[in-house]
């Protein structure tokens, strides 16, 4: 299942999300259309067709766009920035779980259609009048390995995140199946950041292997430095972090 399929899937459901994602253009006025079955895109003169079009095959591929539900979005740049303008009921705006899936989107627009460049998410009125932006938030700089993405922030050196990459993949966490984590650094301690399933950052029994898995990687990878797991939700916010970990001196 893709991300995106995930943001369709998620706890708050697209209908409830967006309410009314049709409004009629009688002039045009939010730019030049494309279509998708009966979804409509409209893009500014500040962004190019090609862009549109990616975005278009995307969201049609995605299952945003279909035969029965009449959706209209559109795709702006505003500062350089990415702008991805959609319809958000009025009681969802503030909502916090609805603002956090709304930036993970953004991500992955950023990801799978932009190649990496920023895109804020606008949630607007049904006249498309941006009433709240969720910023563009970073995961850090990407790498893939075997299906799966690492992500690493600063401190943290390419040549530390590539060696936790291939580690992962020669010990079969990458297989070619969707994963996604990210390699932090505080002080001397390497954080290694990754979603579980809600609820499971309670189970013990996990906690205990994963702790196990921390005091692998410090003798593995990180030349016996601590490491801290950390538990996340699916936006990578942090839920648990589980107590930092190194070999035994022997």
């Amino acid at each position: 299942m893709t991300p995106f399929r995930k943001f369709l899937n998620s706890a708050v459901s697209l209908a409830v999300l967006v309410g009314v994602l049709y409004f009629q253009f009688i002039y045009s006025p939010h730019g030049e259309k494309l279509t998708f079955k009966k979804g409509e895109l409209y893009y500014t003169k500040n962004v190019t067709r090609v862009e549109a079009q990616k975005l278009l095959d995307y969201l049609g591929k995605e299952g945003f766009f279909s035969d029965t539900d009449e959706r209209s979005v559109q795709l702006d740049k505003v500062d350089g920035i990415h702008a991805f303008r959609m319809v958000v009921r009025a009681g969802l705006q503030n909502d916090p779980k609805t603002m956090k899936t709304l930036t993970a989107f953004g991500r992955e627009l950023s990801r799978d259609v932009f190649g990496g460049a920023p895109v804020n998410v606008h949630a607007c009125n049904d006249k498309l009048v941006t009433q709240r932006v969720m910023p563009f938030v970073s995961l850090g700089k990407p790498l893939e390995f075997a299906g799966g993405q690492l992500f690493y922030l600063h401190p943290v050196t390419a040549a530390e995140a590539t060696r936790l990459g291939q580690y992962l993949v020669e010990h079969g966490f990458f297989d070619n199946t969707p994963k996604t984590v990210q390699l932090a650094k505080s002080r001397d301690v390497y954080q290694f950041r990754m979603v579980v399933i809600p609820g499971m950052e309670n189970d013990e029994a996990l906690t205990v292997t994963l702790a196990a898995f921390g005091e692998t990687l410090s003798q593995g990878v990180f030349e016996g430095q601590a490491v801290a797991i950390q538990l996340c939700d699916t936006n990578m916010d942090i839920v648990r972090t589980l107590p930092a970990t190194a070999p035994a001196a022997s």
